[in-house]
């Protein structure tokens, strides 16, 4: 029987607070998909720090912006009261912790459904999402968001429909 390489010592107590942070910031990601995919905007509230720096330029052009979260919520939820369905895919997550602070970086596939003259029409953004976090004493919140669109496939008046 051959024997086993001995293991390097993984850093005890430190490396276990950085695997819980990185756990905890995954589950802060996926609960602002989730929230948005299943309108439940009080999880999707409760992802972001009070007010956070939006950059969504590399879609709609324009700057990015600060906004009080609550006006972010009440502009998603009024935008995705137009669609019958969204899926937002996350993957590729690579994170950096420094302290009290975190970058996540993020493959995202988001499928939009509306219907469009009385027919079902999809629209799929793909990109990236580059999210800075800040530890609070909520827990981790999203204080930036960044989107960068690589490419984009079917109707895209479906993302543009007038918001209710």
């Amino acid at each position: 029987m051959t024997e086993r390489p001995e293991r390097p010592e993984r850093g005890g107590a430190d490396s276990l607070s950085r695997l819980l942070d990185e756990r905890d910031i995954l589950d802060v990601v996926h609960r602002f998909a989730a929230g948005m995919d299943l309108r439940d905007w009080e999880a999707y509230r409760a992802v972001f720090a009070d007010e956070l720096v939006l950059d969504y330029t590399s879609y709609r052009g324009g700057e990015p912006t600060v906004v009080p979260a609550d006006a972010w919520v009440d502009r998603v939820r009024r935008r995705f009261s137009t669609l019958l369905a969204t899926q937002h895919s996350l993957s590729n997550h690579r994170l950096e912790v420094e302290g009290d602070d975190a970058r996540c970086l993020l493959y995202v596939e988001a499928m939009h459904v509306a219907a469009i003259d009385g027919v079902e029409q999809w629209c799929v953004v793909g990109g990236q999402y580059d999210d800075q976090l800040a530890r609070t004493d909520r827990g981790w919140r999203i204080t930036r968001k960044k989107l960068d669109v690589r490419w984009v496939t079917g109707d895209r008046r479906v993302l543009d429909l007038p918001q209710t």
